[in-house]
């Protein structure tokens, strides 16, 4: 399977299915759309912003993915939806070995 339909399946199975102008990652970090014209308000704010440590521009709707209810935001200057996705497609193996280990654990403790 290449990448791109991984790529694909992750956001798929992660994503909240949600997106808007902005959004807030887990990692602290605000995200703004710049490219869509939400509305006034959200034109004029982003004139009063400036790229930093807690502020990322993007040039696509905010979108999340959720990992254990903590909301990371695709496309982050974190890069924490691409790192888990790097993680599970790298370590495929030791992910499906552990899920059958915990599976069967899980069934023993019923």
């Amino acid at each position: 399977m290449r990448t791109k339909d991984k790529r694909f399946l992750f956001f798929k199975r992660f994503s909240t299915g949600s997106q808007g102008a902005f959004g807030d990652c887990a990692c602290g970090v605000t995200n703004y759309d710049t490219t869509n014209k939400w509305d006034d308000d959200h034109e004029a704010h982003l004139k009063t912003l400036s790229e930093s440590d807690r502020v990322h521009f993007q040039s696509n709707s905010i979108e999340f993915i959720d990992i254990d209810g903590a909301l990371f935001v695709v496309g982050c200057k974190c890069k924490t939806d691409e790192t888990i996705l790097s993680l599970l497609i790298e370590h495929r193996d030791q992910v499906i070995r552990f899920l059958k280990d915990t599976q069967d654990l899980a069934a023993t403790n019923l």
